[in-house]
């Protein structure tokens, strides 16, 4: 009986360690084009783009909207703001009523691209 129970150990290991395909590793392809051109803006530049989007009406107003869904504002300091050719993305973090989770807000080109925070994976 052991021997049996031996024999068919080997076996499996045998086809799992030479018979079955190898795996590799992806590869990861960074020539994608996607980060062409994109740059974080910070000192004064960024103080005035963060400072003209919340002196704006469409801020104080989804602002207002946003903390209505349970949402917390967690200040400027979370603010981020990246330039790819010529248009400027701010991404506002927010966190949830418990504080136990961020979204973000994305605003470009003057308008808000959500309705509300969208939680994003990291």
């Amino acid at each position: 009986m052991f021997k049996k129970k031996l024999l068919v150990l080997l076996s499996v290991l045998t086809f799992v360690f030479i018979l079955a395909p190898t795996v590799s590793a992806a590869e990861v392809d960074d020539d994608c084009g996607c980060h062409d051109g994109v740059r974080d803006v910070t000192g004064a530049e960024k103080n005035k783009i963060v400072s003209n989007l919340l002196k704006s009406d469409e801020w104080k107003a989804m602002k207002k909207d946003v903390k209505a869904l349970g949402y917390k504002w967690n200040g400027v300091s979370g603010i981020e703001v990246q330039e790819q050719y010529d248009q400027y993305l701010v991404v506002i973090p927010f966190l949830t009523n418990d504080r136990s989770e961020v979204h973000y807000l994305p605003y470009m080109n003057g308008q808000f691209l959500a309705p509300f925070p969208v939680p994003v994976p990291f």
